[in-house]
């Protein structure tokens, strides 16, 4: 059993459930180090008086967990470190192994200890510690605790990849946060904290972190398998009683694991001297290089299992990996042929048997496996900015999109990556297919803070279509590009707080209407006379959209922009 989780789970709840300042772990462990005490964590209660002391605490939390046969003991005490007296204890109880992988016996251990101490518990505290933690909650805790096992055993490497995926998971892990911001610091800037006298020895030791990188990544590639549990039906063959079922599935690039390369590709170029040391082309190609051939192509196969666990089905796709830090994700329909209708039940259920001829069950870690794809992503492209994702339309968006006419459900995630950008061109004119009418009223997600450029361009000049309205952009957006708007028309539009706008955003929108000889109504000459304010401006006049020449002149008619909240 891993004690770093115990560990990470009890802080968590003393932090979250008392008054209590807690001294992190790493605090601890850097005082450990300065005076030459083991980090073994197998000390003697007048031992961990004196740790107590070295850094200045009040009482210290110790405990064990131990195997039996049939079970694990766990057992936990408080030390006032002046008095040496144990002022609470949680006595030795069995406890299963899913009690403490799901953190359920270690939380009803803090429920316990900290009644002892006098800790005021609501009831939704103690309902809340006695409960089940959420799965996210669990994976970060459990990622950090190998995090930590993997820094103390000199791969760091897989601990940064593994801080980085339990701050995926939970973002309020702070403890997982900073062992990797301490980790980065050095790698980002070039300097990977070795002692070097000279570039042959700077080199070599890049090396053998870029190495250290491969081999794990080889091991743990750093893409995770999605799928979604819901199942649909396809080809029926009446004759022979069969059918195909279905469900979608999609390689995903791991948001710890790009982090991680990415961070190296960062430090590389920040030496200078990737090209001369020859990582020029890491990690796609030369020495130590990550994106070999075992993995850009991973054939996978699924079997479909009824209610008793036997196989009626097997589906098996090949997904292609963009051998370079582009890649976000592949997206494909996995298949079970021919069915047996008669063996199909409402309890079917969906197992990964080989990824690449690897059973996963046999080599856990391998490549993490989630149910939480979300339906529909395949009409969707996805594309990096920086370290988060942009979503844009592929081919098989237009009937979507011309059914729906929204774009306040763009996706939030796909895996652990955050999508908080609409990609350039993201759903420009469909060149392939046709027009995408965009919908009346646009309104932004609150999700996303980048809006590419060109982003509606041409999205709604139809003959017989109706004009778009509005536009709601919401005050997460910080940046907005070029030509978002081209050859739209609009009438309203709500601008927020946070948005630097320039003439360039509406350029070529139909909110520069010509109007009169050499005269323009153009809403950023409107938007800049009104000090740059935060609200919603309309324009007058707004019949003038309804002509098919709608550049052509207006003698007769003025419309102009105006603020109305």
């Amino acid at each position: 059993m891993d004690t770093f989780l115990v560990q990470g789970s009890l802080t968590g709840d003393f932090n979250k459930y008392s008054a209590i300042t807690i001294i992190d772990r790493q605090n601890l462990e850097t005082v450990l180090s300065e005076q030459t005490q083991s980090l073994s964590g197998i000390y003697s209660d007048e031992e961990y008086i004196s740790i107590g002391k070295l850094v200045n605490a009040r009482y210290i939390l110790s405990g064990s967990v131990s195997r039996t046969i049939n079970n694990y003991f766990l057992e936990l005490a408080v030390i006032d470190i002046e008095s040496g007296i144990r002022i609470a204890s949680y006595s030795p109880k069995p406890v299963s192994l899913p009690m403490l992988e799901n953190l359920t016996a270690i939380k009803s251990a803090s429920a316990e200890l900290l009644g002892q101490l006098g800790a005021n518990l609501t009831e939704i505290g103690l309902k809340s510690l006695n409960s089940v933690e959420n799965t996210e909650r669990i994976r970060a805790e459990t990622a950090l605790s190998k995090g930590i096992e993997a820094q103390r055993s000199g791969t760091i490497m897989e601990a940064l990849t593994l801080y980085y995926e339990a701050a995926n998971f939970d973002s309020s892990l702070i403890e997982a946060v900073s062992r990797s911001s301490q980790i980065t610091t050095n790698i980002r800037s070039g300097n990977i904290g070795e002692n070097v006298r000279n570039e042959i020895q700077q080199r070599n030791a890049w090396l053998k972190v870029l190495q250290e990188a491969a081999s794990y990544f080889s091991q743990q590639p750093p893409f995770e398998i999605l799928y979604n549990t819901e199942l649909s039906t396809g080809k029926i063959d009446f004759n022979k009683g069969v059918v195909d079922i279905s469900f979608e599935a999609g390689l995903v690039a791991s948001a710890a694991g790009y982090k991680v390369i990415k961070d190296l590709k960062q430090g590389l170029e920040k030496t200078g001297k990737s090209t001369d040391w020859g990582f020029k082309n890491w990690p796609v190609s030369g020495e130590a290089a990550i994106f070999n051939k075992d993995i850009t192509n991973f054939k996978i196969k699924a079997s479909l299992l009824d209610e008793k666990e036997q196989i009626i089905g097997v589906a098996e796709n090949e997904f292609i990996v963009k051998n370079d830090l582009s890649f976000v994700c592949d997206l494909k329909n996995m298949t079970f042929k021919s069915v047996d209708a008669n063996k199909i039940s409402d309890n079917l259920k969906i197992a990964f048997t080989s990824i690449n001829n690897i059973n996963p069950n046999n080599k856990p870690g391998y490549i993490n496996i989630f149910a939480d794809l979300e339906l529909g992503l395949q009409k969707f492209t996805f594309t990096w900015i920086d370290e988060e994702i942009a979503v844009g339309r592929n081919k098989n968006f237009r009937s979507y999109w011309n059914s729906v006419k929204t774009i306040d459900t763009l996706p939030i995630k796909i895996g652990r990556l955050s999508i908080t950008a609409i990609a350039d061109k993201g759903f420009d004119y469909d060149y392939d297919n046709g027009l995408i009418n965009m919908p009346v009223n646009i309104v932004i997600p609150n999700h996303i803070t980048y809006i590419g450029s060109l982003t509606f361009n041409y999205g709604t000049i139809s003959n017989n279509q109706e004009t778009m309205k509005s536009i709601i952009i919401p005050d997460s957006v910080t940046f907005i590009g070029k030509f978002v708007f081209r050859y739209n028309n609009f009438v309203s539009i709500t601008i927020p707080a946070n948005l630097a706008l320039t003439p360039g955003t509406f350029a070529d929108s139909l909110s520069q209407v010509r109007s009169g000889s050499d005269k323009y109504v153009d809403f950023f000459v409107s938007y800049y006379n009104n000090g740059k304010k935060v609200g919603t401006y309309i324009i007058s006049k707004p019949e003038i959209f309804k002509s098919k020449d709608i550049y052509n002149e207006y003698q007769n008619i003025t419309p102009v922009w105006k603020m109305v909240k």
